[in-house]
């Protein structure tokens, strides 16, 4: 029974993943050769080598690999492992929140890397227009055309004399919780993430101390960091933060 069982532990040991050593030669050749059509982009953040491989004009899949500049070879074993997300390079920000998914560099690294890209390509495809709108390519204004200024804030102002508190006629609830936003005058608005949404619309908007109040979508003031800014119209309950802020998330 005991040699059963030392056995099993051999076995179990024998089974266990095994480090392996990645090049900068190697994530090159796997990446160009798998995704030669998204153009793939090398680039470096924490003394470590990146690859974006776009899928749009505004949204690649941004490959972490771990290997080191230094050395063109990645980290030890344990150490961060390769990982992978979506992100707006013209904003520089990443899209996704939270732990990010990773590969282990064992023997299957090749086949797992590969496994996550095609994820989060089948994730920006579920919601095109989801990862447009947040990464800064959302459906235009009607009155102000589509959005071309490739800035961060992707800023566009609107004539003052034009901003009013009666908007359009009422449209659709949207399906969120926005957040209150200091307009390009100064004023209150809301920031919204449907790339859909127009004035006219509703919101439920939510202060930091947690008030709520249902917001009517009123001029549109500009998109920045992924969101369309409105400016107030009618407000039902509820009041305005005091303060704004805006936590940019590292890229």
């Amino acid at each position: 029974m005991k040699g059963a069982r030392s056995q099993c532990v051999a076995a179990v040991r024998t089974a266990a993943p095994v480090y392996t050593p990645v090049s900068l030669d190697d994530i090159d050749k796997l990446l160009k050769r798998s995704f030669h059509s998204m153009r793939p982009k090398r680039g470096e953040y924490g003394g470590a080598y990146y690859y974006d491989l776009g899928i749009s004009d505004n949204v690649a899949i941004r490959v972490y690999t771990s290997v080191l500049v230094r050395s063109e070879m990645s980290r030890g074993s344990e150490s961060k492992p390769m990982s992978v997300t979506l992100v707006a390079p013209k904003l520089k920000r990443r899209l996704e929140s939270g732990k990010l998914p990773i590969a282990k560099r064992t023997q299957n690294w090749r086949t797992t890397l590969l496994d996550l890209i095609e994820d989060k390509i089948e994730l920006y495809e579920e919601k095109e227009q989801y990862w447009e709108g947040r990464a800064g390519g959302g459906a235009p204004d009607p009155e102000k055309g589509a959005v071309e200024d490739d800035d961060a804030d992707l800023d566009l102002v609107v004539d003052e004399a034009e901003v009013g508190d009666s908007p359009a006629a009422e449209g659709r609830l949207l399906d969120e919780v926005a957040s209150w936003q200091k307009c390009t005058n100064g004023d209150w608005g809301v920031a919204v993430r449907d790339p859909n949404a127009k004035e006219g619309d509703r919101v439920q908007a939510r202060t930091q101390g947690g008030d709520e109040s249902i917001v009517t979508l009123a001029k549109f003031d500009r998109v920045q960091w992924g969101k369309r800014v409105f400016y107030k119209g009618k407000q039902e309950g509820g009041r305005p933060q005091r303060n704004t802020y805006d936590y940019r998330r590292r890229y």
